[in-house]
């Protein structure tokens, strides 16, 4: 991504709206784009400066810290959507290849194999 499409993914940031695979991509540019961070940061402090001024509340806020932590909850939450699809794609070829087995016995001239699992034949 350049930072021409990270500008447009910003208010999608801001309001949690990206997929797990455009989050990725983004937070890997704002760890190594240091104009492009500096347009989250400006961009989240309004938005949140907005919405706790619409809420009535004053409240001194380190937007900069809220920004950090927000980054590291996101950053967390890729790579535990990066595990769970890595555990799928597993379990997937586990069944893959128990099913393949199983097709493998049903299919054997030996009956021997068969008999191990009981399976009766038509």
């Amino acid at each position: 991504m350049d930072c021409k499409d990270i500008q447009l993914l910003i208010p999608l940031y801001i309001k949690n709206k990206l997929s797990p695979k455009k989050l990725e991509q983004f937070l890997k540019h704002i760890r190594q784009c240091q104009n492009c961070h500096d347009d989250l940061e400006t961009y989240y402090i309004i938005h949140h400066a907005v919405k706790y001024l619409d809420e009535d509340k004053y409240v001194d806020y380190n937007m900069i810290n809220m920004l950090n932590e927000d980054i590291k909850v996101k950053e967390k939450k890729v790579k535990s959507y990066n595990r769970m699809k890595m555990a799928a794609i597993y379990v997937g070829i586990l069944f893959i290849m128990a099913l393949l087995s199983f097709v493998g016995i049903l299919l054997s001239p030996d009956d021997s194999l068969r008999s191990l699992f009981h399976i009766v034949t038509l």
